[in-house]
């Protein structure tokens, strides 16, 4: 099998798993570049608040309803529920049944342990229920 240096380099930042980002998971030359594992974490990763796009879309709307009465609103968006990069990884190779090449990276100065975004103004003024917060809905919907 020929080398590749495609890589792949995951954040956490975006929010939500994109497709572009299933796309490279798929593409076997990729490796995985995780930054940090010295976190003080379940597995030492650092932990992100991952939202799947269905419910972000249903926040958007909600939000654009709300701004043609309302002035402005400042909010979290997430699902409340964090997860380690390193486990979405992980649930990403057993859905496909592949293991990836994981390499750490060093951790970037200032990184945060921990983002979870407070969902309780989204619960409170917009009756939003988060539906797809397990980590394998947040996988399964992209195959």
């Amino acid at each position: 099998m020929q080398k590749s240096n495609k890589k792949i380099l995951i954040t956490g930042g975006a929010g939500y798993i994109g497709q572009n980002l299933v796309n490279c998971f798929l593409d076997d030359k990729y490796k995985i570049n995780i930054n940090g594992r010295n976190f003080n974490t379940k597995d030492g990763t650092p932990e992100r608040d991952f939202i799947h796009i269905s419910d972000l879309c249903k926040i958007h709307k909600k939000v654009y309803k709300y701004l043609n009465t309302n002035k402005k609103v400042i909010l979290n968006c997430g699902s409340g529920t964090r997860y380690s990069v390193l486990s979405v990884v992980k649930e990403f190779e057993k859905k496909i049944k592949r293991k990836f090449a994981i390499t750490y990276k060093i951790t970037n100065s200032g990184e945060t342990t921990t983002i979870c975004a407070d969902i309780n103004l989204l619960k409170n003024l917009f009756k939003i229920n988060i539906q797809k917060k397990n980590l394998s809905n947040l996988v399964d919907d992209y195959f």
